[in-house]
């Protein structure tokens, strides 16, 4: 017999078979035989847990053994390849030593002698199920276990540094509201916690999870006891609730506890330039929380200046000097605050005085009468010159602009561009010195931010020469050029006199007579070169 195809034990456990045997010859006799298969077992099922994840939730246990219920898992296989057995496999090392497991039931317990001294309220665990085949298959679940412990331990009331055995020093001078100290709840049960206070002055302001702020009521001025005496009651909100109260002492302190505090970090006044004299400009203060003496204050400057003064009770303060944001725009003083105690305490502040800049000052030419020049026949664009003034303001008040004066502004217009920014003057157009050789021009400064002007000067651009003309012969003109003379004319005598001219100036226009040498007849005469005159 040949197994055809695998056979699974769990589907079917047993066959029955008949074998039927048949004599070939033709008597056609036969035997029948009954055959029964029994399937054994491998191990070829894994163990599984009826759920993959548990939950126990334990209310305020009290028991030092619990017993939170069993994990279940099944396998198919028979005999010790069915057998389950239960175990911890994964936990939290400080939880172990708390938590077992029934390998065979799969039960699951906590043994805790001090549950007020569990930390937890969660513990998580994992738990196998193994077979007990020759080559063990596994299932694993997840164990959540949630508690709510019961509460153990009664608030814990602690008071700030001040304190020394419950008793409290505070300055005299306290105001309203004033802080006085912490105060910190411990709770070992972890629970939040309310605080209450049964004194008239003072109150209880909570700042953080059982941090409470002790605060005083009213100026403490107004209260005349010397001490004052207050207890503080503290419930938690666990179940069952607890509470603690503890008694505490108020004492008022005569030492001088307390430097003056400014009500600013620095002090910043805007006064603008050019300002009277004396002028008030803002007051600085300080405030002392001691009592009498102790609170009250003197102001003072660290350096004694010309500028600057305080006032020694009010802390106000005067400018003495009129100031200029041309020369120094900020000024700072240190401004001392210090009470009248013994010793007496001090503080400082730093006081800014910053100075506002003004249109003051009027743009002005340095010259009354200036002078440029450009060579005729510059491109355009040719840079003339540039226009000399002085504005001592300072940004934004330094711009300004130009004016020609109206009787001339159309020519300058036509022949020169003035730039505001730069101060330049260029050509617009190339210019002949033979038609125009100098220009005089009224130009005036205006404020860019007033339009007015107070100062103003007289511009003259000189056009210079340079040689672009022939000399031109007047006489002999073209049809006098040919002279009759007597033959009987002695030698040395002036034949004619030569004229020219040159459009050109200086050097450029200046004409020198030359005969050409050329001729065959030019040793006959004689020409003075500079008047021109022809002898014979």
């Amino acid at each position: 017999m040949v197994l055809k195809q695998k056979l699974d034990r769990e589907f079917q456990d047993r066959f029955e078979l008949f074998a039927r045997v048949i004599d070939k010859d033709l008597s056609n006799s036969s035997s029948t035989l009954q055959i029964h298969i029994k399937v054994l077992d491998a191990n070829d099922n894994n163990p599984v847990f009826e759920k993959s994840f548990y939950i126990f939730d334990l209310f305020m246990p009290r028991e030092s053994k619990i017993t939170l219920g069993s994990v279940k898992a099944t396998d198919m296989d028979l005999g010790k390849n069915g057998q389950v057995v239960y175990q911890i496999v994964s936990i939290n090392k400080y939880h172990a030593q708390f938590m077992t497991v029934d390998k065979t039931s799969g039960l699951l317990e906590l043994f805790v002698t001090d549950w007020c001294k569990f930390p937890s309220s969660h513990v998580r665990l994992n738990v196998s199920a193994t077979d007990g085949g020759m080559e063990p298959l596994q299932d694993l679940a997840i164990v959540n276990i949630n508690i709510t412990k019961f509460n153990c331990y009664e608030p814990e009331i602690k008071i700030g540094d001040t304190s020394v055995k419950g008793v409290i020093k505070i300055s005299p001078g306290i105001e309203a509201n004033g802080f006085i100290s912490f105060i910190n709840v411990y709770d070992e049960d972890g629970d939040d916690v309310s605080c209450s206070v049964d004194s008239k002055y003072l109150n209880l302001l909570s700042v953080y999870k059982n941090i409470f702020k002790l605060i005083l009521m009213i100026d403490a001025v107004n209260i005349y006891e010397d001490e004052i005496f207050f207890n503080i009651l503290c419930f938690d909100n666990g179940k069952p609730s607890m509470n603690a109260s503890k008694n505490f002492t108020i004492v008022f302190d005569s030492q001088n506890y307390n430097a003056p505090v400014f009500l600013s970090e620095d002090y910043n006044f805007y006064v603008q330039e050019n300002n009277d004299t004396p002028v008030f400009i803002g007051s600085v203060r300080a405030l002392d929380i001691d009592r009498g003496k102790n609170g009250e204050i003197e102001y003072f400057l660290l350096n004694e200046n010309n500028i600057l003064s305080v006032g020694k009770d009010s802390g106000d303060l005067f400018l003495l000097k009129s100031l200029d944001y041309e020369v120094n725009q900020l000024f700072e003083f240190l401004v001392i605050a210090c009470d009248r105690g013994e010793p007496n305490l001090t503080s400082n502040v730093s006081v800014f005085v910053n100075v506002v800049n003004t249109n003051d000052r009027a743009p002005m030419f340095d010259r009354q009468i200036s002078k440029m020049s450009v060579y005729e026949n510059s491109p355009k664009h040719t840079f003339v010159g540039h226009l000399s003034i002085h504005n001592d303001d300072l940004k934004p008040f330094d711009e300004v602009f130009f004016v020609v004066d109206n009787e001339s502004s159309t020519l300058f217009n036509k022949h020169f561009y003035l730039d505001n920014v730069t101060r330049s003057i260029t050509t617009k157009l190339m210019i002949d010195r033979e038609t125009i050789s100098s220009f005089v021009f009224k130009i005036s400064v205006y404020d860019a931010h007033t339009n007015v002007s107070i100062s103003s000067t007289e511009l003259f651009i000189t056009i210079l020469d340079v040689n672009d003309n022939v000399p031109i012969i007047l006489k002999p003109d073209s049809t006098s050029a040919v002279l009759e003379i007597s033959k009987f004319l002695p030698p040395a005598s002036m034949v004619t006199q030569i004229v020219a001219v040159d459009h050109d100036s200086s050097m450029n226009g200046q004409i020198l007579y030359l005969l050409n040498h050329t001729s065959k007849y030019s040793s006959m005469f004689s020409l003075n070169n500079q008047t021109g005159e022809l002898y014979l």
